[in-house]
């Protein structure tokens, strides 16, 4: 992995971890840490990739399916999830942003029966899912 690649991951790594841990405090995210993304967006695109133009636009659609269906719930699911993925589409391919994915749904709804189960909470508690992104992001990048 070139040193450009490896700064790309961290960097990915800390603004999840800084976007996850706004979510949990406030139950919004910040705009400014997402669009810092940019620049590493760019670069991703301008160099060649094993990931294609292909998967990078399908991963787009996943997370502009998370923003509509924010839109279809009236904000049940946060918005800033759906933007997050559309970012992480964008920079992994639809591949493993799909793996990411599925890693946050596992962690989600593993967290979500223990409230259930031992703390008595009931269906409408909210649980922020930035964080569960974050992990499912190391998860991906941990696991090869």
């Amino acid at each position: 992995m070139s040193i450009f690649k490896l700064c790309g991951v961290i960097w990915i790594g800390v603004i999840l971890f800084i976007l996850g841990i706004q979510d949990i405090k406030r139950k919004e995210i910040s705009c400014w840490w997402l669009i810092s993304l940019l620049p590493l967006i760019v670069f991703e695109l301008a160099m060649p990739s094993e990931i294609t133009l292909i998967e990078r636009i399908f991963g787009i659609l996943l997370g502009l399916f998370f923003v509509i269906l924010s839109k279809v719930t009236r904000g049940q699911i946060g918005i800033g999830d759906g933007y997050i993925l559309c970012a992480m589409g964008v920079i992994l391919g639809i591949g493993k942003s799909t793996i990411l994915l599925s890693y946050a749904f596992l962690l989600t709804s593993a967290v979500s029966i223990v409230l259930l189960v031992f703390f008595r909470c009931n269906r409408k508690k909210t649980i922020p899912f930035v964080p569960f992104l974050f992990l499912g992001y190391l998860g991906c990048i941990l696991i090869k």
